[in-house]
């Protein structure tokens, strides 16, 4: 599996005109979902990408090639932030057979921002963008750093963070649309309440494993999903059950995600 080394072999030899290129292909906007923050009540701030056509930044697992997209926020003594929250990523396919995963047009990467239990001021918040922006040709990196974020948030803002927290991946047990998942050799069987389209694996694997295929049968209300789950680069020393997000479409157009487990079993090494 290829990847971009970046850290290693690009930073040192980055340049304005190549930043700027990036920065050309992207517009990065801060948002939040609150107008007053509260001590000790947690609220959502989002990084939202707007993607040139034919470019496409990546999902945390970014596929075949690329490098995860990282958004930092910098946060007042006493404030703390959980982990970045990637929506349900697409398949981008790429000369060569290579796969990534990742987003085209637009993207709102969220995190949970959770104050202390008492506050002074309204916060100053402010956040840096790492990323790497890519069509079928080439690659550049590029970088916002220290964007401020603006309160009170709009009534539009609130609206975008609702719609893409929707595309959020949750575990299959909570999500309204699954009835039951039965693991079977091999996989997984799922039961719907109502017929998904387009149903998608995205693996969420670290170098201790590689999903080498991920394989999906829908009839009717029913899918069965069948993975071949491989020790990766680095030997895993659990066998506990790995994430498998499946992005899926409903009726109505909206686009959803759930997590699942992959547990290696026979047939799965």
């Amino acid at each position: 599996m290829l990847r971009w080394t970046g850290p290693i072999t690009v930073l040192l030899s980055l340049t304005v005109g190549q930043c700027a290129f990036a920065q050309s292909r992207m517009k990065i906007t801060l948002l939040a979902d609150t107008q007053v923050v509260q001590p000790g009540q947690p609220f959502t701030v989002a990084a939202r990408l707007t993607i040139d056509p034919t470019f496409h930044v990546y999902w945390s697992n970014p596929g075949d090639s690329g490098r995860a997209t990282h958004v930092r926020w910098h946060l007042p003594s006493g404030y703390s932030a959980g982990e970045l929250q990637f929506p349900a990523p697409s398949r981008i396919s790429l000369p060569g057979g290579l796969v990534n995963f990742g987003y085209e047009k637009e993207v709102v990467l969220m995190t949970t921002i959770r104050p202390p239990a008492r506050i002074e001021d309204q916060p100053k918040l402010t956040a840096d963008v790492d990323y790497l922006v890519c069509d079928e040709n080439s690659c550049k990196p590029g970088e916002a750093n220290e964007l401020g974020l603006v309160l009170p948030s709009n009534d539009s803002e609130r609206q975008v963070i609702e719609s893409w927290k929707k595309q959020l991946p949750v575990p299959a047990e909570k999500c309204e649309d699954v009835v039951r998942v039965t693991p079977v050799t091999g996989g997984l069987d799922i039961q719907w309440r109502a017929t998904p389209k387009a149903i998608e694996c995205f693996p969420n694997l670290d170098e201790s494993w590689q999903l080498e295929d991920c394989r999906v049968d829908t009839t009717g209300m029913n899918t069965r999903v069948l993975y071949r789950l491989l020790s990766g680069k680095v030997k895993s020393l659990s066998n506990s059950p790995k994430p498998l997000v499946l992005a899926y479409t409903l009726e109505n157009g909206q686009r959803r995600a759930i997590e699942l487990p992959m547990n290696p079993m026979p047939g799965n090494p």
